[in-house]
């Protein structure tokens, strides 16, 4: 079964700016974290039941960086909450 995604407008912006940052350290490196995203959101589509960190709110983390996927799972979607940086205070995902 392949799920659908939806991607909030919060989560578009995120992961912008983390694309903008990563471009201004290396050509490039912004477009690698958009990869490294699409292929983790490839995988959420064939099996979305991560680990559940809060209430119903899964994290699924990328691999190459230190970004988390903050969603939920509902029917056949996967919401996407969040594209959230692994070393912040997480009590912000916990506030959207």
């Amino acid at each position: 079964m392949k799920y659908n995604i939806e991607i909030s407008e919060a989560a578009y912006v995120e992961l912008a700016e983390a694309m903008a940052w990563y471009e201004t350290q290396q050509a490039g490196l912004g477009e690698e974290l958009e990869a490294d995203m699409d292929q983790a959101l490839l995988i959420l589509q064939r099996n979305p039941f991560y680990e559940v960190r809060y209430r119903n709110l899964r994290v699924f983390n990328l691999e190459r960086f230190p970004f988390q996927i903050i969603y939920i799972v509902f029917n056949q979607t996967i919401r996407v909450i969040s594209f959230f940086h692994a070393h912040r205070d997480p009590e912000i995902w916990k506030s959207k």
